[in-house]
């Protein structure tokens, strides 16, 4: 794999992973469109390891309530911090289940560009109509209840699917369910802590039994360092954003990425 397809794997992964265009469409066209081998599951794994450093960084204040609501919850105290643990927890239960029963099918099928195409049309158009007439007024804060937050972490599923996007399928459910824009954002990202390390851990402890070689973890370094920082940039820009303006400019990327999918496949 050339030093350049690293290098943009990272730069790619670290702006898309938090950004409701779909990350994994992304790092599935590159080695298509440069012609190169696909990277595979280590590099892909170092790409979304830099991405969670970076979200546990930018959120640190609440990671470190995710902690102690963990310690409350083994206390069995009643917390507003255990109670976001355990609805981020639940969230997070449907999302690992149909991860773990299509593991075997996502390496295969679901990484065929007609289905990034019909995905990105449409999750996209689904964004742009909750994200239009979606409330803007509920909060993580006073308004998360167990059965929205299996709402929200039921749609994780469906990100399964490259073209989904993970951050888009979770922005557009709490939109739905009338959060505002930064707190379907923050949710999001939330919920992208446990569902990320935990796909983590398991694809890095399946494949340190293969014994990469020297080589395949440099590279893997190269890709989470990149990630990293791009990701915390594309997350601190995200949350800006959205405190002033709406997700119709991603849409409309969305369906761009689509058209011109559907030119080069086609035409």
């Amino acid at each position: 794999m050339s030093t350049l397809h690293l290098i943009l794997l990272g730069i790619i992964q670290g702006i898309t992973e938090f950004l409701p265009v779909s990350s994994s469409a992304h790092l599935i066209l590159l080695p298509k469109i440069m012609g190169e081998a696909d990277q595979g599951l280590l590099i892909d794994v170092g790409a979304h390891a830099g991405t969670l450093a970076a979200v546990i960084l930018v959120f640190w204040r609440e990671t470190w309530q995710l902690m102690q609501g963990s310690w409350d919850v083994l206390r069995r105290r009643d917390t507003g911090n255990a109670r976001l643990t355990l609805y981020l927890a639940l969230a997070t239960i449907p999302g690992v289940a149909a991860g773990v029963a299509l593991i075997s099918f996502e390496e295969t099928l679901t990484r065929h560009i007609e289905l990034i195409i019909i995905s990105n049309i449409i999750w996209g158009v689904a964004l742009w109509w909750f994200d239009k007439t979606g409330a803007q007024d509920k909060t993580i804060a006073q308004d998360l209840t167990w059965k929205r937050a299996l709402f929200v972490g039921s749609a994780q599923m469906i990100a399964l699917i490259p073209g989904t996007s993970r951050s888009g399928i979770t922005m557009t459910a709490g939109r739905y369910l009338g959060f505002s824009r930064i707190e379907a954002a923050r949710l999001s990202l939330l919920l992208s802590i446990p569902i990320t390390a935990g796909a983590v851990l398991a694809v890095l402890v399946k494949l340190v039994h293969n014994h990469p070689a020297p080589e395949e973890y440099r590279q893997f370094a190269i890709v989470a360092g990149l990630s990293f920082i791009t990701a915390l940039f594309a997350v601190v820009g995200l949350l800006k954003w959205l405190k002033r303006f709406n997700f119709t400019p991603f849409v409309v990327y969305r369906l761009g990425l689509a058209a011109v999918l559907i030119v080069w496949l086609y035409f």
